[in-house]
Parts: structure tokens; sequence; C-alpha cells
């Protein structure tokens, strides 16, 4: 829907729901929002990256959100620096 519209409301939606219940999942749903369909807003990518980290510290063995973290790796900014990455990754071997 985000994709279709455009709309900043999805994730003010998930932000929601991050105030009402802290979880983890919810984290990993916002820089979805944010670093794809609204990557053109200033601001979305370090958005993104607080909430991918933030997913991480909630759940420090789920995998899935360690690999999404590394994506911050790879972007032009790079928030996620080369040391920070080596470390995700050796954490979970």
């Amino acid at each position: 829907m985000t994709f279709d519209h455009q709309s900043i409301l999805y994730y003010t939606f998930i932000n929601d729901l991050i105030v009402n219940a802290e979880k983890a999942i919810y984290h990993y749903l916002a820089p979805m929002l944010l670093s794809q369909p609204l990557c053109h807003l200033d601001g979305a990518y370090q958005s993104a990256y607080f909430h991918a980290k933030r997913a991480v510290e909630l759940d420090e063995n789920n995998i899935g959100d360690k690999g999404y973290l590394l994506f911050f790796n790879a972007i032009p900014d790079q928030l996620l620096t080369d040391e920070e990455a080596c470390t995700i990754c050796s954490s979970h071997t």
C-alpha cells in the first residue's frame, strides 16, 4: 500500500504500534517502509537504520534482522561501519 500511495501515514501507524508495544517485528517493519517506498524522504535511511538497529537489540538471535541491518553498510551513506558489520557477522557464527 505504501508503494501505491507514497504516504507516510503507514510509517506513522507502525510507530503507534511501537509506542503501544515495542517489539522487534515493528522495528523491522518500519525500515522496510522507510528504505524502500519512502526512501525519497529526507532522513528516511537514517530513521530506517535506527529502527533496524533497535530490532536487533530487541531480538539479538534473529538472523534476518541482522541481515537487514547489514544493508546499511552497503548504501552510499554507509550508516553501519565496516567494523560494526564485521561484529554483526561474527556474532552469529
